[in-house]
């Protein structure tokens, strides 16, 4: 059996409730589950997310990108509030592994919302290192970011188990030798972590 030193966390969808994506994409044509899609793989969104443009330039290019009919104002206020809060159980649960793995955070983020919700969350203080695609320049799906997290802690995959709520990006960590489950909530990660017998008891 694998032996398990390093968790590695998304935070949106994982540890952080987001709001619906719809809510900033309702002037978008097509189905709230094709703007989902079309949000995950937009060239602005992954420009933005690794740090490439500005916050003007990106409500600008997302404006035209999904055809919005909202002024810059409005589109980033509403980007603005899509992460809602830390989950009520996230804080917790991170105390609890932390005595017993090593605890690093991947996530996909922006500017934006690091500087107004993330650096404000205790959580962030309870992982030994954290990788932000705005400040590495690195997204996932691309098997490059994972690779970066393994180098730059001279980690093996096989020691490693990745938690994320995207079905591509579990993909990916499992491309590179990670292994990998799809959650969706604090209770999600324990519940797997307990299922794969990573974690062995549940207080």
């Amino acid at each position: 059996m694998q032996h398990i030193t390093t968790l590695l966390f998304d935070l949106g969808g994982v540890l952080i409730e987001l709001g619906d994506i719809n809510e900033m994409m309702v002037t978008a044509r097509g189905s709230p589950e094709a703007k989902a899609v079309q949000w995950l793989t937009s060239p602005t969104v992954r420009e933005f997310e690794s740090g490439k443009c500005d916050e003007s330039e990106f409500a600008e290019n997302m404006i035209s990108e999904f055809r919005l009919n909202l002024s810059k104002a409005e589109f980033l206020d509403k980007f603005g509030k899509w992460p809602k809060r830390t989950f009520p159980a996230a804080e917790s649960l991170l105390e609890k592994l932390s005595g017993k793995f090593q605890l690093i955070c991947l996530s996909n983020s922006n500017k934006t919302h690091f500087e107004s919700f993330l650096v404000h969350q205790p959580i962030i203080n309870l992982f030994s290192a954290t990788f932000f695609s705005h400040e590495t320049g690195l997204l996932k799906p691309d098997l490059q970011a994972f690779e970066n997290v393994l180098s730059a802690l001279s980690l093996d995959p096989e020691e490693v188990f990745f938690l994320d709520d995207n079905a591509v990006n579990v993909e990916a960590a499992r491309a590179v030798g990670i292994a990998a489950e799809r959650v969706e909530s604090p209770c999600d990660v324990k519940r797997i972590l307990m299922e794969r017998m990573i974690l062995t008891d549940s207080g």
